[in-house]
C-alpha cells in the first residue's frame, strides 16, 4: 500500500530546477555568485559576448519594443547557428538538432524551432545578465548601453538583410563581423568584465594562479572582501562535495537502491561559509534542510540523499519526489529519465570559465 500511495499523484515536469533534485547546484550558484558576480555557469566564450551584443544592435535598429527585438535576436541567432554548422561546429551550442535538421534539408529560410524555452536556453538569455551587470546592456530594456557598448562594437561590420541567400553568402556575412573581433574589441571586453571592483582581485589570483581550480590558495589575496575570503577558503571542498554527492544521487537512481559511495563534508562543518552563502531570501528555503543533510551525509549518506531530496522538491511545489525510502527500500519513481551528473568542470566555481575569458581577452589587471 505505502508504493500505491507513492504512485497515486501523476509525475510533474517542467517547474523549478528539474536538474538539480538535491538543490545543491543553486547552493553551489549563490557561492559562485558572491565570487564571480559578473559571470555565469553558461558565459564561456569570448565571442559570444561579442555576438550578442551584434545581435542586439541588428535587433534594435527596427523595433520600438523588448517583445520585436526578442524576435528580431531569436532570427538573428538562427543564421548564426547556421552559420556554425555549415563552417564544421557541430556541437557545443544550444539547439544544434534543429540546426542539424535544418540544415541537412538543404533549407535556406529561418521557419524552424530552434529551442523550445528560447528566451532562457538561448545565447541572448545565456549572456543578457552578464552584459548588464557589466554595464554593456540597458537594465530596463534590451538596448545596448549607447556608450559603453556601442564604443566596444563600433568597429565591428555587420549588414544583414534578414534573410539566406545562400549558406556561402551568409558565410561571408558573418565572417565579415568576426573579422572585427580583434585583441582590442576582445582587451576591452575583458576590461569591461575583470576590471570592476568586485571582479578584479578574484580574476587577478585565477590568472596568476592558473587554470587547476585554487579557491584556498587565493583566499588571502582577494582585498577587503571577506565574504570572499570566507567562500574562496571552502571552494575546493565545496564544488567537490555538491559534484559527488550529486553523482552519489544520480547512482543511488540508477542502482534502484544499491550501495552509495562515500560523501564526507569535511571543513564545510564550518558555518562561516553558510551565512555567506544563504544570505539572499531565496536561498533561506535551502538552509536548514542542507544543515541537516552535512550532519547525516557522514553516517547515513542513503537517508540523508533522500530525505534531503524530498525536503528541496517540497520547498518548491512539487507533489511527488523521484524516490523515497518504505520500510528500508529504496523506491525509484519508474518514469525518470537517467543521465550521467554534470562533469567536474561545471562545479568549479566558474574559475574554468574565469580563466578562459581572461587567457582569450588577454585582460591584465590594473
Amino acid at each position: 500500500m505505502t508504493f500505491e500511495a507513492f504512485w497515486s499523484k501523476p509525475p510533474e515536469f517542467g517547474r523549478g530546477r528539474e536538474q538539480d533534485p538535491l538543490g545543491l547546484s543553486s547552493i553551489h550558484e549563490a557561492a559562485a555568485d558572491v565570487l564571480l558576480p559578473l559571470l555565469s555557469g553558461r558565459t564561456r566564450n569570448a565571442e559570444d559576448y561579442l555576438w550578442v551584443l551584434v545581435g542586439l544592435r541588428w535587433a534594435s535598429e527596427e523595433a520600438a519594443t523588448d517583445r520585436e527585438i526578442w524576435s528580431n535576436f531569436e532570427a538573428f541567432e538562427k543564421a548564426l547557428k547556421l552559420n556554425w554548422f555549415h563552417c564544421g561546429r557541430c556541437s557545443g551550442f544550444s539547439g544544434v538538432g534543429a540546426i542539424r535538421e535544418h540544415y541537412n534539408t538543404g533549407n535556406t529560410d529561418l521557419n524552424f524551432k530552434l529551442i523550445s524555452n528560447q528566451r532562457s536556453l538561448g545565447l541572448l538569455g545565456a549572456y543578457l545578465r552578464s552584459l548588464r551587470d557589466a554595464g554593456l546592456v540597458k537594465r530596463e530594456s534590451l538596448k545596448l548601453e549607447d556608450n559603453s557598448a556601442h564604443a566596444l562594437i563600433d568597429s565591428v561590420p555587420f549588414w544583414w538583410n534578414g534573410g539566406i541567400s545562400g549558406y556561402g553568402w551568409l558565410k561571408r556575412t558573418f565572417t565579415r563581423a568576426e573579422a572585427g573581433f580583434n585583441r582590442n574589441v576582445l582587451r576591452e571586453l575583458g576590461g569591461r568584465l575583470f576590471n570592476r571592483a568586485e571582479m578584479h582581485d578574484v580574476a587577478a589570483r585565477i590568472r596568476a594562479l592558473g587554470p587547476l581550480p585554487a579557491w584556498r590558495k587565493a583566499a588571502p589575496r582577494l582585498g577587503a572582501s571577506n565574504q570572499k575570503q570566507i567562500l574562496a577558503r571552502v571552494g575546493n571542498d565545496l564544488a567537490m562535495f555538491c559534484r559527488r554527492a550529486t553523482s552519489a544521487f544520480w547512482e543511488l537512481l540508477g542502482s534502484r537502491g544499491g550501495s552509495v559511495p562515500d560523501v564526507r563534508p569535511g571543513r564545510l562543518r564550518q558555518r562561516a561559509w553558510r551565512e555567506v552563502a544563504f544570505r539572499s531570501a531565496t536561498m533561506q528555503a535551502f538552509r536548514e534542510p542542507f544543515d541537516r543533510f552535512l550532519s547525516e551525509i557522514g553516517r547515513r549518506p542513503k537517508r540523508a540523499l533522500i530525505q534531503l531530496h524530498s525536503e528541496i522538491w517540497e520547498r518548491r511545489g512539487h507533489l511527488v519526489p523521484w524516490v523515497r525510502l518504505s520500510n528500508g527500500r529504496v523506491q525509484v519513481r519508474p518514469d525518470i529519465e537517467m543521465k550521467l551528473p554534470p562533469p567536474e568542470s561545471d562545479w568549479d566555481l566558474r574559475w574554468g570559465v574565469a580563466h578562459r575569458l581572461i587567457n582569450k581577452t588577454g585582460w591584465r589587471p590594473k
